[in-house]
């Protein structure tokens, strides 16, 4: 494991992989809205926080630039996670496609 990265986070190659899709992404909203994105809502198992560092590492976001917010907990998608409001077979669609 190389210096800095958290323990657990993505590999480099996953790492560049995901920036060059938020990269797509943010070009192809920026092109159909005529704005810049200025937040990405996040909803998996990496979380805000590690994506978040992906961006600023692959030069995507800087501290007052483009931010990642948090709008699934990583725990509600683990396997043990119960919702009362939500039945859990609801979420499997959202967790595949982000696991692609």
């Amino acid at each position: 494991m190389s210096a800095g990265k958290p323990a657990g986070g993505p590999s480099d190659d996953i790492s560049t992989e995901i920036a060059q899709a938020v990269s797509v992404a943010s070009a192809y909203y920026e092109d159909t809205l005529a704005s810049a994105p200025t937040r990405i809502y996040c909803a998996g198992p990496l979380g805000a926080n590690a994506l978040q560092d992906i961006l600023v590492r692959n030069g995507l976001a800087q501290t007052d630039g483009l931010r990642v917010r948090e709008i699934v907990d990583t725990e509600a998608l683990e396997s043990g996670a119960v919702s009362a409001s939500v039945p859990r077979g609801w979420l499997a669609g959202v967790l595949g496609a982000l696991r692609g």
